[in-house]
């Protein structure tokens, strides 16, 4: 025999690398959000990623029959077909085009070829990835949205000026239209820039990034316009200026004729008492007009300075001023408040403006302003801010109408109470706020005294923002000029909803007291001080027999026992004496006298309570004469309840020697049976089954009894244990099976595959069990029958069914059946025999487990009892009564 043997370690090594380079790819590639594919020369796919199936909606088997045009329509085919060419004759391409998926839906894509080759460079096919650039175009499509729909100007350029792109406002703005920009140059339309001004300009914005300057633009019709660029540029593309134009002709115009009227400008400064100015900021000359000489408290013949007119600033707003001065050097006018001090000493608040003139380069030339002696206006706004300031941190809604009675303020309380804030409610009437409860010329009254310069107080009814309603007490107050006419209102409104609701509930309280007192089945009596009676409700009535007008009046002690009256006379006497109460507070139980003479066991609880300065008492009382009898009753019960739980315990204590005779006179019966000692004659047999029988369903009663006996007592002990349902049921039919083959009864059972172990004590199991089969047996027809055992996992409890093919039991008597000594029918113990106490038992075993069990039946047709236990025990030890506890 001959072998030929090669080693194939190393060959194994590389297979199994290659096999986890493979799966390492293909985890990679599943991975990526973006589309892979590869397809071969001859169009057919032969690797793609989970991406591609994802996003078209095709199964893996749809895509395998595809070409890479077929998820394209229309003219991205032809584009997508010519991707394809340039990728076989450059290597790689890059094309745009609307993916289709399967439901139709179509995704704008970007997609990435590369021609794949062998190792010796020929073509084998293409690997492609495709990119969703859904968000991209949609971008892009904003952007040029915005740019062609803004007010002003904007074009793209490049580095040689250029014109890429081109807004409809700018075409509007110089009338080209966009064809024709498109074909221009910077060059066409710069009205005073020459080449070299552009290119210096260009170049400064490549270092810096952007640019904002004044110039000027030719229109197609010739008209020059003024227009204010600003200019960004992006390094992106090859480089691109973008360029905003504003429109500044009008500007322009404005700023020229603000010299032409400066002469009457001056004027009228002079006549409003403002002072202007002029500051040569190259030349550093400051310039004041006579009405500025007049503010500052300075004389005429004194030369004005940038630096003398800082001096006069008051030293908390000086950096201020210096900043808003540098701003408006860098082009930003100012229009601010200041203080100065002037030579006397006395502050003063002016109103300054500042602008600033520059010259074509951008340099400030000259700046110009005013000021304006506001100091009255800044101390009556002061002395406003502090009379606002209490308006705002007032409790009470307040809000003020000009005179036509449209709301300009209202203060935070307002707010709060009619849930409208400033926004909803300046503008606006007081009708926001109104009811509708009441009618239109209720209001003329109020608007007469109003209008008659008077104040307006009462009580109304408004409405919340959410349409609650609320009580309002206010008033309207006239707001009057300094010639006395009226130019407005202020209302101030606080809410009186909660003060008149407790007004009410205290005036139905009252009702409330009288009627309930009234109505009460108990008897209330209200005396004075002295024990005289004031008030006596129908309870009292009913309770001693006397009307009120009896009682009305009279002492107290004529509603006692005369064995009592003088100890409650003496308590009365000290508690005047001395104002300490002995039974205030408390409930106390005496005796009471009716009408009729006979005495009432009573309840009585007493408060006291003051008016002014006079005490009263009032009391309670109750006839207990019932319930003193209930609790000399349940004291009965409750004996005899422990007199059963001590019988209960001493059966439980006695199952020993109860048994032991009875299981001597079993065994020596069973001996004379056997004829052990001697043959028995037939009458002799008979006399000694008579004695087995009998002895045996003693055992069972006694065994019943003793085992309810220990449940009652709380001594019967369960150990939980892990059992195999079906095993233990099959262990409880053999010991019943002897008894079904004598009845003619088929045991079945149904067992639930997921029911195959639970947690339960196994003998009681077995006895719960055993019980309802040996009921099921005897209670069969005399022709026989079925007996079935199901078993059902319900959730996390364990379902057992025993049904049967018996007698079955009337529907009257289904609730009798767990019972003590109960037989359901009179016979049936002569017929089937028992104890009336398995059911109960049976019941009692389940409950300690944590179960339930119920019967259902019906009559002449059989009976099904089932009982439900936790599949996993709570507990795996139990021991009731004095024993511990495992949990």
């Amino acid at each position: 025999m001959a072998a030929i043997q090669r080693d194939i370690t190393e060959r194994t090594e590389v297979e199994d690398a290659l096999r986890k380079e493979k799966a390492f790819t293909e985890s990679a590639l599943n991975s990526l959000q973006d589309v892979f594919y590869v397809f071969d020369l001859n169009g057919r796919l032969l690797r793609w990623n989970k991406s591609l199936s994802a996003i078209t909606g095709y199964s893996d088997e749809e895509i395998s029959l595809k070409e890479p045009t077929d998820f394209f329509l229309g003219e991205d085919i032809q584009r997508i077909s010519n991707a394809i060419e340039m990728t076989m004759k450059n290597g790689t391409t890059r094309v745009e085009a609307e993916l289709i998926t399967k439901n139709g839906e179509h995704i704008d894509y970007e997609f990435t070829g590369t021609l794949l080759k062998d190792c010796d460079g020929k073509p084998q096919g293409i690997s492609g990835v495709g990119r969703d650039i859904s968000e991209r175009k949609r971008m892009q499509l904003e952007y040029k949205t915005i740019l062609h729909s803004a007010m002003d100007g904007f074009y793209v350029t490049d580095s040689q000026g250029r014109i890429l792109d081109v807004n409809d406002s700018y075409c509007s703005l110089i009338g080209y239209s966009r064809e024709e920009l498109l074909n221009m140059n910077l060059r066409d339309i710069e009205a005073i820039e020459t080449e070299e001004m552009i290119a210096e300009r260009i170049h400064r914005i490549l270092k810096v990034g952007w640019d904002r300057f004044e110039t000027r633009h030719k229109c197609k019709d010739g008209r020059i316009v003024e227009i204010e660029a600003s200019v960004n540029y992006n390094k992106a593309g090859g480089g691109k200026f973008f360029v905003f134009m504003h429109d500044i002709t009008k500007r322009i115009l404005v700023q020229q004729g603000y010299k032409e009227s400066e002469a009457r400008l001056s004027e009228a400064q002079r006549i409003a008492h403002i002072g202007n100015w002029e500051w040569n900021v190259k030349t550093n000359e400051l310039y004041w007009s006579a009405e500025n000489y007049k503010i500052f408290g300075l004389s005429p013949t004194i030369s004005p300075s940038f630096e003398g007119f800082l001096n006069t600033i008051h030293h908390d707003d000086l950096e201020f001023v210096k900043k808003s001065i540098d701003e408006a050097l860098h082009g930003k006018q100012y229009d601010i408040d200041i203080r100065i001090i002037k030579p006397d000493g006395t502050d003063c608040y002016l109103h300054a403006t500042g602008i600033v003139n520059f010259d074509e380069e951008g340099n400030p030339i000259r700046m110009f302003g005013t000021v304006q002696d506001i100091t009255k206006r800044k101390l009556a706004e002061y002395e406003l801010s502090k009379f606002k300031l209490g308006i705002e941190r007032s409790n009470e809604a307040i809000f003020i109408t000009d005179i036509d009675g449209t709301i300009i303020y209202i203060n935070p309380a307002f707010e709060n109470l009619y849930g409208f804030n400033r926004e909803e409610t300046l503008g606006k009437t007081p009708r926001i706020i109104k009811s509708g409860l009441l009618p239109s010329e209720s209001y003329k009254p109020f608007w007469d005294t109003l209008l008659s310069k008077k104040v307006v107080s009462g009580e109304l009814i408004n409405k919340t923002k959410d349409g609650r309603l609320l009580n309002i007490e206010g008033s309207a107050n006239p707001i009057m000029n300094d010639k006395g006419n009226i130019i407005g209102f202020l209302a101030i409104q606080r809410d009186i909803t909660e003060h008149k609701r407790i007004v009410e509930i205290v005036k139905e309280s009252e009702e409330r007291f009288r009627s309930i007192t009234q109505s009460a089945t108990d008897a209330i009596i209200t005396a004075d001080s002295k024990g005289d009676i004031i008030f006596w409700n129908n309870g009292a009535q009913k309770l001693f027999g006397y009307r009120d007008e009896e009682v009305r009046g009279k002492n107290l002690t004529f509603l006692m026992p005369e064995k009592y009256r003088d100890a409650h006379q003496e308590g009365m006497e000290r508690l005047l004496a001395t104002g300490v109460p002995h039974v205030i507070g408390k409930t106390v139980e005496l005796s009471g006298l009716r009408k009729d003479g006979s005495e009432v066991v009573i309840e009585l609880s007493l408060s006291s309570w003051k008016t002014g300065d006079k005490v009263f008492y009032s009391g309670i009382l109750r006839d207990i004469t019932e319930r003193k009898y209930a609790e000399k009753v349940r004291f009965e019960n409750e004996r005899l309840a422990a007199a059963d739980q001590a019988k209960s315990e001493f059966l439980a204590n006695m199952s020993h020697e109860l048994r032991t005779p009875l299981n001597s006179s079993i065994g020596f019966s069973e001996l004379l049976k056997q004829g052990s000692d001697g043959e028995l004659s037939e009458k002799q047999k008979h006399f000694v089954d008579n004695i087995l029988a009998s002895n045996q369903f003693l055992l069972t009663l006694i065994n019943d009894i003793l085992d309810l006996s220990k449940i009652e007592a709380g001594k019967i002990e369960l150990v939980s244990d892990k059992m195999s349902v079906p095993v233990t049921i099959k262990e409880t039919l053999s010991l019943i099976k002897e008894k079904a083959m004598k009845h003619n009864v088929l045991l079945k059972t149904k067992f639930d595959p997921e029911l195959e172990f639970m947690e339960a004590d196994k003998q009681r199991f077995k006895q719960i069990l055993f019980n309802l089969l040996n009921n099921a047996v005897k209670f069969s027809k005399e022709e026989g029958g079925t007996v079935t055992i199901t078993t059902k996992k319900e959730g996390d409890m364990a379902k057992v069914s025993v049904s049967d093919t018996g007698i079955g039991i009337k529907e009257e008597n289904i609730g009798r059946l767990f019972q003590k000594f109960e037989q359901l029918e009179s016979g049936i113990s002569q017929k089937y025999g028992g104890t009336g106490l398995g059911l109960a038992i049976t019941k009692q075993l389940v409950e300690l487990h944590g179960g339930k069990i119920w019967a259902e039946s019906q009559f002449g047709e059989g009976t099904t009892f089932t009982f439900l236990l936790p599949i996993l025990a709570k507990i795996s030890t139990i021991k009731i009564g004095n024993g511990e506890k495992n949990i």
